[in-house]
């Protein structure tokens, strides 16, 4: 025994004292190695099986009663294969659902064949995308080999292999490639460029213009620090990505949710991009212009997005319309429209005021009107002076109740007030006295011509008027005196214009509006229905008329109208216009036509009248 002790010692190891079991204990159980009296107890409870009376101490109530004890459990085994053929079926079902779903004979409610149309339509226009990619990108890169922007090795960098195929070029390489509906990005590898190969050399503006032609498209570059370089192709159709005819109401549907009560859509620029101004930022506009360029138009889509938009608490308007009403007789009821009730002449007829209804139609009340505007706005200036405010933004925030609401001055032909005599230098000074100080007290200037002369837009005009729109002139002259630039001479189609505003220079499609979307808007906002109807089309008789005299001879043909007016009406809205149109009377360009209704299988067509 002693030797065995020696033995234990030796090896460093200790001897493990056991207490005498009792009888009855078959194994030693958690907590008897060391002979604890809870070890012994629950061997001796137990049998020296504790995890089962754990899990027995833990069963449910119902359990515990012999009657309810379970007697037999399933193995772990099946259980787990049950589970499996479980997944496995609802896999299964899952399955035969989805072909059940998509059977080809089952009947689609309008949302699903809405949902599979436009999957249809991605899918599709991700496929083209993916082609136009490539055909882009092999372009580009065969354009900057022609214009030596690679890397031709030299004679002896060359093997055995480029002996026989030609010589190496390194070309400019593509990292990565983003795919838009709009516009295709492709990102120049700048960490790996050829060998002499700056990137001041791949955005020089002749480059891009070869680039441009290769493609046909229209190919810029954008470049930072952070984002390297990149190729964008430009894929809307139109003159330089400028659709040739835009809806005002896609124009509204696009409107910005930041934008503010005063922004107004001015059209579709380059890449089908959508241009919204704040009247309150310009805070003056010139519209000029030849005769039919689309200037009544623009002003027209200015004061309807103001005036629904806005409140009369908001904005009022003063309008001078010298054509007699032809331009601004619409808008007469609209609650915007600001009655200056001040005697034109207090001493020969003082009942005669400068205007009932907010819009003047003669001459002579154009220079009282532009008085009674500046003792407005010196009103107002020192109303800002005595609560402290810089302009009428800061003033209306803190009085948000008894706001101070914008005054907008629309003169729709300034030539006939401009070149009368005695009257145009006097309402001038006005005007620009107008323009120049009372911009703070929230007074804006909309002046419109279609006579570009140096006897209307006078040096003082130009300069107080900072926005700019030059729609369509007839000489590089006009077209200077109102941009600066001879950019507006000849522009097509109808409706294009060029935006200046200090640096900004941009090329736009202003929007139509239809005489019948511009009547429905008037009357809802002059009766308060805030139901605007803003979808359908904007096509008109008249629109109809033109197009078959210059294109189809007259003819009044369903098919040939859709197909010309592709995009602006459905198939439904072009029948019911035409049968409206059956035996109504039009003029257009001094004729007068009769619309003669189909008969058999002959088509409408139009019958010169007188």
């Amino acid at each position: 025994m002693s030797k065995h002790l020696e033995y234990m010692r030796r090896e460093r190891t200790r001897k493990i004292e056991r207490e005498p079991m009792e009888a009855g204990s078959h194994q030693p159980t958690l907590g008897s190695a060391r002979g604890s009296d809870e070890g012994q107890a629950a061997s001796n409870q137990g049998n020296g099986r504790p995890v089962i009376e754990k899990l027995r101490d833990n069963a449910p109530e119902e359990n515990k009663n012999p009657g309810q004890r379970r007697i037999w459990r399933m193995a772990n085994k099946t259980q787990r294969r049950i589970r499996q053929i479980k997944k496995i079926w609802a896999r299964l079902g899952e399955i035969l659902d989805y072909v059940w779903y998509n059977r080809p004979w089952r009947k689609l409610e309008p949302d699903e064949k809405k949902i599979r149309d436009d999957y249809k339509i991605r899918q599709e226009m991700e496929k083209l995308l993916r082609d136009e990619a490539r055909l882009f990108r092999q372009r580009i890169i065969n354009r900057l080999n022609g214009r030596e922007l690679c890397y031709r090795s030299r004679q002896y960098e060359r093997n055995f292999i480029d002996a026989l195929m030609g010589t190496k070029i390194s070309s400019v390489s593509f990292s990565d490639i983003v795919l838009q509906p709009d516009a295709i990005y492709l990102k120049v590898n700048t960490m790996r460029l050829p060998r002499g190969v700056g990137v001041l050399a791949l955005v020089d503006e002749s480059v891009l213009t070869d680039l441009s032609i290769a493609c046909q498209h229209r190919v810029t570059a954008e470049y930072t620090e952070k984002k390297g370089l990149w190729y964008v192709i430009e894929r809307a159709s139109g003159i330089r990505g400028i659709p040739k005819h835009v809806r005002y109401q896609d124009c509204l549907d696009a409107f910005p949710a930041t934008a503010g009560k005063f922004s107004f859509p001015a059209g579709v620029a380059e890449n089908n991009k959508y241009i919204f101004r704040d009247l309150a930022a310009m805070p003056h506009l010139l519209i000029a212009g030849s005769t039919d360029a689309g200037k009544s138009n623009m002003m027209h889509i200015l004061i309807t997005s103001l005036i629904m938009r806005t409140t009369p608490k908001d904005l009022r308007i003063v309008m001078i319309d010298l054509k007699g009403g032809i331009e601004c007789g619409v808008y007469e009821g609209i609650p915007h429209l600001l009655p200056i009730l001040v005697p034109l002449d207090p001493k020969k007829d003082p009942d005669k005021m400068i205007t009932d209804t907010g819009i003047i139609y003669d001459r002579e009340s154009v220079p009282a009107a532009l008085d009674y505007l500046i003792i407005e706005g010196e009103t107002r200036m020192d109303e800002l002076r005595r609560k402290g405010d810089q302009n009428i933004t800061t003033y209306n925030k803190k009085r948000s109740a008894n706001r101070m609401p914008r005054i907008m001055v629309v003169i729709d032909e300034w030539a006939d007030i401009r070149l009368v005599p005695n009257l145009g230098s006097r309402a001038e000074n006005k005007l620009s006295n107008i323009a120049s100080r009372m911009r703070a007290v929230g007074i804006h200037v909309v002046l419109a011509t279609q006579s570009p002369k140096v006897q209307v837009i006078s040096t003082l005009i130009k300069s107080n008027l900072p926005g700019k729109m030059a729609f369509a002139c007839p000489t590089n002259t006009a077209s200077i005196l109102i941009i600066d630039s001879g950019a507006a001479r000849g522009l097509q189609p109808r409706g294009r214009y060029i935006y200046q505003k200090g640096t900004e220079h941009i090329e736009i499609q202003a929007p139509y509006i239809s005489p019948q979307h511009l009547k429905r808007i008037v009357s809802s906002v002059t009766t308060g229905d805030k139901q605007v109807l803003l979808r359908g089309h904007d096509v008109s008789p008249a629109d109809i008329v033109i197009a078959s005299i210059d294109h189809y001879s007259g003819m009044l043909r369903e098919e040939e109208m859709f197909t010309h007016f592709r995009g602006r009406l459905t198939r439904n809205s072009l029948r019911e216009l035409l049968s409206e149109m059956d035996g109504q009377i039009y003029e257009s360009r001094s004729n007068t036509y009769q619309v003669d209704p189909p008969a058999g299988t002959r088509p409408r067509k139009l019958i010169l009248v007188s």
